[in-house]
């Protein structure tokens, strides 16, 4: 499994896609629907009609990295936005209903932009 960072953005295509298609269908999918650069170092995820199947597309710098997974039982949930995290993403793949987590308040700093 690829190593998940906050470094890393991640997006989920919102509609089922195609389990058979590889690393050129998908990255046609990224640049025509998802209207973005496959090129981008960015981790795209597509999930099946079914929600049985997860494919994880990655480009390396030399070449794209897929990343298949087939559940022998149960679903992927689809999460309500096309954004995810990388902890919204490593919950998914491990069967997590993302609804029903909840999380502490944190501090996070703000950085203030001058202008």
């Amino acid at each position: 499994m690829p190593h998940l960072s906050a470094s890393c953005r991640y997006f989920l295509f919102q509609g089922h896609a195609d389990m058979r298609k590889g690393f050129d269908s998908l990255s046609g999918i990224v640049t025509n629907q998802m209207n973005s650069n496959a090129l981008s170092g960015d981790i795209y995820v597509f999930l099946n009609r079914r929600k049985n199947h997860i494919k994880l597309l990655l480009w390396e710098g030399d070449g794209f990295a897929l990343y298949h997974k087939r559940l022998e039982r149960g679903t992927y949930e689809l999460p309500a936005t096309s954004a995810l995290t990388h902890q919204q993403l490593s919950l998914l793949l491990q069967g997590v209903i993302l609804k029903s987590v909840k999380h502490h308040k944190r501090y996070q700093h703000q950085l203030k932009i001058s202008g």
